[in-house]
């Protein structure tokens, strides 16, 4: 996968029933150490390699190949 949006399936149709865009984040966001470099405001490729909705089916969580989570509140 690759790129700041996951598209949600119907598994029957596979017609895409919904879009979810992905909080891009800086260099700076995902590691303090970074936030002094002059590239810390460089974007981090978004590589999805993981996902799980909340019990509550609330909140996507997206586990990302740079190492970080990122969560999305998934509206009604």
């Amino acid at each position: 996968m690759g790129g700041s949006h996951i598209e949600l399936i119907e598994p029957l149709t596979r017609k895409p029933i919904r879009t979810i865009e992905l909080p891009e984040i800086t260099l700076a966001e995902s590691n303090r150490r970074m936030a002094q470099r002059p590239n810390a405001n460089a974007k981090i490729p978004i590589y999805v390699s993981a996902l799980a909705f909340s019990p509550d089916g609330k909140t996507l969580a997206a586990g990302c190949k740079d190492g970080t989570v990122r969560l999305v509140k998934i509206a009604p």
